[in-house]
C-alpha cells in the first residue's frame, strides 16, 4: 500500500512539474506573439545601447532607449547577432507608437 501511495504521488508530481512548464513556455510565446504584433501595427525605428548581453546558458539582452523624453528599458532574448553587437553597443530596434515598451531589436528574426 505505501508503495502504491509512492507511485502515484510520484505521478501527480511529475505532471505538476510538466504541466508548469508546459504553461510556462506557452505564457511566453503568446507574450511575444502580441509583442510582434503590437510592434508590427505601427512602428517607428530607434536607437538603444545596450546594457547587458549573455549569449552562453540561454541568449539575453538588456537595452536602454529613451522615446519621447522618457527612458525604458527592454529585457529580452536574442536569436541572431551578424554584426557581433556587445554589451556597451548602440542597437536598432522597431518600437511601438502606440506603446513604446514593445520592442524588436535588430537581434531578433521578427525584425
Amino acid at each position: 500500500m505505501k508503495r502504491l501511495k509512492l507511485i502515484v504521488c510520484n505521478v501527480v508530481l511529475t505532471g505538476i512539474i510538466v504541466g508548469g512548464v508546459y504553461w510556462v513556455g506557452a505564457t511566453g510565446e503568446k507574450e511575444k506573439a502580441a509583442r510582434i504584433e503590437a510592434v508590427n501595427k505601427n512602428d517607428k525605428y530607434a536607437r538603444g545601447i545596450i546594457t547587458s548581453y549573455f549569449s552562453s546558458k540561454g541568449r539575453s539582452i538588456r537595452v536602454k532607449y529613451t522615446i519621447n523624453k522618457k527612458d525604458y528599458e527592454y529585457s529580452g532574448g536574442w536569436s541572431i547577432n551578424p554584426n557581433n553587437i556587445q554589451k556597451g553597443d548602440s542597437i536598432w530596434f522597431r518600437y511601438s507608437v502606440e506603446d513604446p515598451s514593445l520592442i524588436i531589436t535588430e537581434l531578433e528574426k521578427a525584425y
